[in-house]
C-alpha cells in the first residue's frame, strides 16, 4: 500500500511539473519544485506596442476593479495572461497573490485596435486557472496527457480539452470549477437563440471606472428548487434585470449548456455599470463572477 502511495505521488509530482512545463500553461503546483511566473509578458504574437497597450488597459481595469468589492486584494497583485486560442481574439489574466489564484479577467481585441473587458471574478478558481484543473486530473487518476487546450466560445462555455495516450475521446473540463462533463466530443460553436436580449451599448467613455453597483446575498439555488417548476420571468432587457433583482432581492438564471446537455442553476446576486455603459452581472460559480449583459442570456431563463 505504500508503495502505491509513493508511486502515485510521484506520478502526480510528474503531471503537476509537465503542466508547468507547457507553453502557455502556469505551474499548477510549487510542490513540482517548478517556478511559478506571474505578471510577465510572454510571447503572443502582438506587436509590441499593442501587447504595451493591451497591459495598460488591464492594469486600469485592476486598479478599477480593486476599489470594489470583492476585488479589494487586487491591488498590487500579481497577474499572467494567456491566448485563449485561435480565432477568439481574446487573452485570459489570472491574478495571484503570494502564489494562491484570487481571480481573472477576459480581454478581447477589438477591430479598431482597442481592447474591452469580457468578463472578470474572483476567487480560488480563476477561468482557466492550472491549479484546479491539476486537482481534478489527480483525483481522476490522469497523471499524463498528449495535449492540453483551452476552448472558449463565451463565459457560459468554456472548457479544458485534455487529450491521453489510452483513449481517442477527450476529457472536457469546465475552465471555471474543473468539473468532468459529459461530453464526447468537442463542442462546436453554440448560436445564441434570438430571444430579444439586448447587448450592451457602444462604448462612450474610456475612463474605465465602475460607477454603479448592486450586491444582494450570497446563495445556493439547490437550496430552493422552485426553479424547477415555476414559470421563467419575462426578462429580456438589462434595465428588467436590475428592477426584478432590486425588488425579489434574489435571482436565479437556470442555463441550458452544450446543446442542452448540461444545465447549471446559477445565483444571480448583483451587478456593476462601467463609465463606459457597459453592464456586468453578478453570478455565483465557485466564486463570483461578471459577465457582460449580452448573447449568454439566451442560453437560459431567469427564475425568482
Amino acid at each position: 500500500m505504500n508503495e502505491l502511495r509513493i508511486r502515485a505521488g510521484m506520478a502526480a509530482l510528474v503531471l503537476a511539473a509537465a503542466l508547468s512545463a507547457v507553453p502557455g500553461l502556469r505551474g499548477a503546483t510549487a510542490a513540482a519544485g517548478q517556478a511559478i511566473a506571474y505578471g510577465q509578458a510572454s510571447p503572443h504574437g502582438q506587436e509590441p506596442e499593442a501587447e504595451a497597450s493591451m497591459d495598460e488597459h488591464i492594469e486600469q481595469w485592476i486598479q478599477a476593479l480593486a476599489e470594489t468589492e470583492p476585488f479589494a486584494e487586487w491591488l498590487g497583485a500579481s497577474w499572467d495572461k494567456q491566448p485563449l486560442g485561435p480565432g477568439t481574439h481574446a487573452w485570459v489574466v489570472v491574478l495571484s497573490r503570494e502564489g494562491r489564484d484570487i481571480g481573472y479577467l477576459v480581454v478581447e481585441a477589438l477591430a479598431d485596435g482597442d481592447y474591452r473587458l469580457g468578463e472578470y471574478g474572483s476567487g480560488d478558481y480563476p477561468l482557466f486557472g492550472t491549479n484546479a484543473l491539476y486537482r481534478e486530473l489527480v483525483r481522476h487518476g490522469i497523471y499524463s496527457y498528449t495535449s492540453i487546450d483551452r476552448w472558449y466560445q463565451d463565459g457560459l462555455h468554456a472548457l479544458w480539452i485534455v487529450r491521453t495516450a489510452d483513449s481517442d475521446t477527450p476529457i472536457l473540463l469546465d475552465a471555471r470549477t474543473a468539473e468532468w462533463l459529459p461530453l464526447e466530443s468537442v463542442p462546436s460553436a453554440e448560436e445564441a437563440p434570438d430571444t430579444g436580449a439586448g447587448g450592451n451599448p457602444v462604448p462612450q467613455d474610456d475612463s474605465r471606472q465602475v460607477i454603479r453597483s448592486q450586491q444582494v446575498e450570497s446563495f445556493d439555488p439547490y437550496d430552493d428548487l422552485s426553479w424547477l417548476i415555476d414559470a421563467p420571468l419575462d426578462i429580456d432587457q438589462a434595465q428588467s434585470l436590475i428592477d426584478t433583482l432590486e425588488e425579489a432581492g434574489r435571482l436565479t438564471f437556470v442555463s441550458k449548456l452544450y446543446g442542452k446537455r448540461i444545465t447549471a442553476p446559477l445565483a444571480v446576486t448583483g451587478y456593476q455599470e462601467w463609465s463606459d455603459g457597459r453592464l456586468y452581472i453578478r453570478l455565483e460559480q465557485s466564486g463570483v463572477r461578471y459577465l457582460p449583459w449580452g448573447g449568454w442570456i439566451s442560453f437560459g431563463r431567469f427564475y425568482g
